[in-house]
């Protein structure tokens, strides 16, 4: 019994060395960034928004989390990153800006306000295409608590030559819904009036 537990400690011990082995090989130490790609955004703020710093080391999982945060700052439509013999390239191709914003068909100013405040996409802000169907539903469920179930939306998306973006929410409203009579069932001592 003796035995197997040192052995057991003895394979154990042999895995994390092994790991800790394995980690500080595929680890290196940053001397210089290239950025390219970046027309508004610059290449200072890329750094900031990554966290990178010159003479640092970096592995595979901070490479990552470099992606992964200028993803999330929704500035960037694509991200590709190459770090070797110690020198991190990254290239990037920045969203396009929403130069205006309109909501049309829907003669309801109030309705027209709630509207552009409740969605994630306002003018002079990036265009991000996975939140466009976000806020048709944002759209839909705003109009469906004002009495339009039967609404329909046609988003429009004009690209423009200055990287720009002209975006269109066109509604058709459809009947605006009522309701005339509530019927109870099953209680016979509460009357429908």
């Amino acid at each position: 019994m003796y035995k197997i537990i040192t052995m057991f400690k003895n394979i154990i011990f042999l895995i994390l060395a092994f790991l800790l082995l394995f980690t500080n090989v595929n680890s290196e130490i940053l001397n210089r960034i290239e950025i390219s790609g970046n027309q508004r955004i610059s290449d200072e703020t890329i750094k900031v928004f990554a966290d990178i710093k010159i003479n640092e080391n970096y592995d595979q999982n901070r490479i990552n989390n470099i992606v992964k945060d200028l993803y999330e700052t929704d500035f960037f439509e694509d991200v590709k990153i190459n770090f070797s013999e110690n020198i991190l390239k990254i290239v990037v191709v920045e969203n396009s800006i929403i130069q205006s914003l309109n909501i049309t068909s829907v003669k309801n100013k109030d309705i027209i306000k709630t509207l552009k405040e409740n969605i994630s996409l306002q003018e002079k802000s990036s265009f991000v295409k996975n939140k466009v169907k976000r806020d048709e539903i944002t759209i839909q469920n705003i109009l469906k608590s004002n009495g339009y179930y039967f609404s329909e939306i046609v988003t429009k998306v004009k690209q423009n030559d200055n990287n720009t973006v002209d975006l269109t929410f066109d509604v058709n409203l459809g009947e605006k819904a009522y309701i005339y009579n509530i019927k109870f069932i099953g209680d016979k001592k509460i009357k429908d009036r």
